[in-house]
């Protein structure tokens, strides 16, 4: 519910008129896609689980379940870069690279 509208939010990438779910992480419901490169990496972010979280869900993300970062593509799938530690990641930006920017919030 990354719109919090109730329905369930799918990251897709669309090629030649077909459609692929690109999944999620964990055991997450949604997944959204942010951008595309020129070499066809999408990155995006996706619930990892299930469960709410308080920490999350501040005025800064908008999420209410934790969320980590992914950099997909059709060789290796969704992968999770990680988050230092923290929770509640999200990417700026991608170039042609892969290379990404984002955050990553952690408690105190």
């Amino acid at each position: 519910m990354f719109g919090g509208d109730g329905t369930q939010t799918r990251a897709f990438y669309w090629h030649n008129g077909v459609m692929q779910d690109l999944g999620t992480l964990g055991t997450g419901t949604d997944a959204q896609a942010l951008l595309i490169n020129q070499r066809g990496q999408v990155v995006g972010a996706s619930y990892i689980n299930s469960v709410p979280s308080a920490f999350c869900s501040g005025v800064e993300s908008g999420f209410a379940l934790t969320t980590d970062t992914f950099l997909w593509d059709k060789k290796n799938g969704m992968k999770d870069i990680g988050g230092f530690g923290g929770t509640c990641t999200i990417a700026f930006d991608l170039n042609n690279r892969g290379q990404i920017v984002g955050q990553s919030k952690s408690p105190r």
